[in-house]
């Protein structure tokens, strides 16, 4: 488990440092370690997450009671479901978005019959994420679709603003060996 939690982490971490030096998340989760380079403000704040993460399983322990079992574990139950459903749907829209981006491919007929087979199965694993679960850890998947609807909108209603690899040199084609 704490092998997990370490990739967690890091991999969490790496991405909120990608998405806010690309501007899609504030700027202070960009920050670096000036010693080596290190993601520091998406760091701290993936510390900050989980240190909250913490004080809610000590404190509000009746949030993801399921019956018979410590609230740590319905804690660990619920996060996994919200991750593997936010993963499943990712996979899903990966799916798709082949369709389009490789249909001028030479091999058309092979990506279109992988991209069906991947949209069956994710729909098939989106539709388990929802069928016969019961309350709290049915609010996983809902709070994920509630996300997913923001981050959408988001882009739709916020101003957009020029990506980073335009902005900053050591991100744009011509410095790339």
């Amino acid at each position: 488990m704490l092998a997990v939690a370490i990739g967690c982490a890091v991999s969490a971490s790496r991405g909120i440092f990608a998405m806010g030096r690309d501007r899609r998340l504030p700027a202070a989760l960009a920050l670096t370690s000036k010693r080596n380079g290190a993601p520091l403000g998406a760091a701290a704040f993936v510390v900050a997450a989980s240190i909250v993460t913490l004080l809610i399983n000590q404190f509000w322990t009746g949030l993801f009671a399921l019956p018979g079992t410590p609230h740590y574990f319905a804690l660990f139950a619920w996060g996994s479901t919200f991750g593997g459903f936010a993963l499943v749907v990712v996979y899903l829209l990966m799916s798709v978005g082949s369709l389009r981006s490789f249909a001028t491919s030479s091999r058309r007929v092979s990506v279109i019959v992988s991209a069906v087979i991947g949209i069956l199965i994710t729909a098939a694993a989106i539709f388990g994420s929802f069928y016969k679960v019961t309350s709290p850890t049915i609010w996983a998947p809902w709070l994920a679709l509630a996300l997913l609807v923001v981050g959408f909108a988001s882009t739709f209603v916020l101003r957009a603003r020029r990506s980073a690899s335009s902005q900053l040199a050591d991100l744009s084609e011509g410095s790339r060996v």
